[in-house]
């Protein structure tokens, strides 16, 4: 199970005072040397391993325990006197940053290697269980073997959960090098890994756009365009992504529970093209064509791709998407999941379908928690949207985080949350205020933010027939408090505007009928 060189390597990782070493790496040793029996260790350098236990018993008790204190602990009593030079060659040559990297992959794959056999022993006993008719019933049985598999899951999230956080656990900060904080802080806030919302006035309140390990919500009424912003937003990107300069294919993850395929490919086609669903199939047999030659250049283009997947609504859980995206990753190494989005956040399931809860806002709640680990594990954002409550429907109020539907845990969970209202116009003949169910402005409440600015509302225009999101105008943020009328005279302002710029007002006199002379 151990052998000469891994012990080598964990004395050298130990002994090192390279400071890009994880604290998670020592708690990973610590796991390994207690998991194994002494006795199992062939005489041949079992003297090594007695070695490397009581180091990292001393460096368990104290996490700051440098190279000088670690080789008078152990030398100070001459136990280990006729190992002495092993224990100077180890500490002779600093390791590089190269020589971490490796051993902590080694040291990582063996820890893997010992949760597999731990819990291949519960798969295997249940297994000889099931075979001998131990179990009393059905029940029993599925809900044994749905602990032990859902273990091993929270096995691998943990694992992976440590290596993608950077285990930046602790930090003195008197006597601590600050510059793996200080780099994580440029990651997190430059906007340099966020992917964008494709709207500049939405990006520069969120750092860029969407930041990796991030959860971000968009909130409406059943049919109040969700889905839609979801399509444009996936759109956006690839859109923005030959800009990254990165080697590997940019993959961007569609989830989709509500919409079938079939539907959210139409949806992408039209507001990609600016083209109608009545359009497209009353000219069928030429868009037929169009369609995949269209996407496919688009993405080529862009060195993307979509992966657009339908999953059965009130029974997927964020696992099944992790297996998806570990199964991408794995097919092709040459691309990189960049975001992922979620249609929507309602319709699914926690990770543990075993669990019982008392309530449903309690199982949203977890949901909430599984699409934020989903987005540490994978390092991407994911992006989802869910539904408001009844008073979310009334247009005349302001929503606000309460209009959440069914459980504010959602709220606690997530990093940002933006309520999308519809804003009604006036009719040019009767004065009335009408809702246009095509061409409308819609609001987008920026509510929560952990990380920019919130309380600030930003217009756009809406044209579902070819499901499109548009920008008034890429200046066009207010607060949040600012009359929802009036934001919808600046933005006939802004349109006035832009006609002006296209040359569209030809005299004064039209001009001065607008008030723009």
């Amino acid at each position: 199970m151990i052998t000469e060189q891994f012990v080598n390597t964990c004395c050298r990782i130990i002994l090192s005072d390279n400071k890009s070493i994880p604290p998670s790496v020592v708690s990973d040793i610590f796991d390994i040397v207690g998991s194994i029996k002494q006795e199992s260790i062939p005489l041949l350098f079992r003297k090594k391993f007695q070695l490397l236990t009581t180091l990292i018993e001393l460096k368990t008790n104290d996490p700051k325990a440098g190279k000088s204190f670690l080789m008078d602990s152990v030398l100070a009593t001459g136990y280990f006197k006729d190992i002495e030079s092993y224990l100077t060659g180890l500490t002779t040559l600093e390791l590089s940053d190269e020589d971490v990297s490796k051993c902590i992959d080694s040291i990582s794959k063996r820890k893997s290697l010992i949760n597999i056999d731990k819990n291949g022993e519960q798969i295997e006993s249940f297994l000889n269980k099931l075979k001998t008719n131990g179990f009393t019933d059905v029940d029993k049985a599925t809900d044994e073997w749905q602990r032990i598999i859902s273990n091993v899951h929270t096995d691998i999230i943990d694992k992976e959960r440590n290596k993608n956080l950077h285990n930046i656990t602790d930090l003195d900060l008197l006597n601590d090098d600050y510059e793996p904080v200080i780099h994580q802080i440029k990651l997190s806030y430059s906007g340099v890994n966020s992917i964008s919302t494709g709207y500049d006035s939405l990006d520069r309140h969120m750092y860029g756009g969407f930041a990796p390990a991030r959860l971000y919500m968009f909130c409406a009424p059943s049919g109040g365009g969700k889905s839609v912003m979801l399509v444009n937003l996936v759109k956006n990107a690839v859109d923005r992504n030959l800009a990254r300069n990165d080697t590997k294919r940019g993959v961007y993850v569609y989830v989709t529970l509500e919409n079938l395929i079939d539907e959210s490919l139409i949806r992408l086609y039209s507001c990609l093209t600016g083209k109608t669903t009545q359009s497209v199939v009353e000219n069928y047999e030429k868009e037929k064509q169009l369609i995949p030659v269209t996407i496919k250049s688009w993405l080529n283009d862009n060195n993307a791709d979509i992966k657009f997947i339908y999953r059965r609504p009130n029974y997927t859980n964020c696992f099944d998407i992790l297996s998806f995206c570990n199964t991408v990753k794995a097919q092709d190494v040459n691309c990189d999941i960049k975001a992922i989005y979620i249609d929507y956040l309602d319709l699914m399931k926690p990770n543990i379908r075993s669990q019982s809860f008392d309530a449903y806002r309690l199982e949203l709640g977890q949901v909430a928690i599984d699409m934020k680990t989903l987005a540490v594990l994978l390092r991407v954002p994911v992006v989802t949207s869910t539904q408001v409550n009844r008073a979310g429907y009334d247009p005349k109020q302001k929503m606000n985080l309460t209009n959440i539907g069914e459980s504010m845990k959602k709220v606690d969970n997530a990093d940002w949350i933006c309520m999308m209202q519809p804003q009604d116009v006036e009719s040019e003949k009767t004065g009335n205020k009408v809702y246009n169910s095509d061409e409308n402005i819609m609001n987008l409440l920026i509510t929560k933010s952990r990380f920019g600015r919130k309380d600030v509302s930003v217009p756009f225009k809406t044209t579902f027939s070819k499901f499109k999101f548009e920008e008034l105008h890429k200046d066009s943020t207010l607060d949040i408090d600012t009359d929802l009328n009036e934001q919808a005279e600046l933005a006939k302002v802004s349109d006035r505007v832009t006609e002006i710029q296209n040359g569209n007002y030809m005299d004064d006199d039209s001009m001065e009928t607008d008030g723009f002379v």
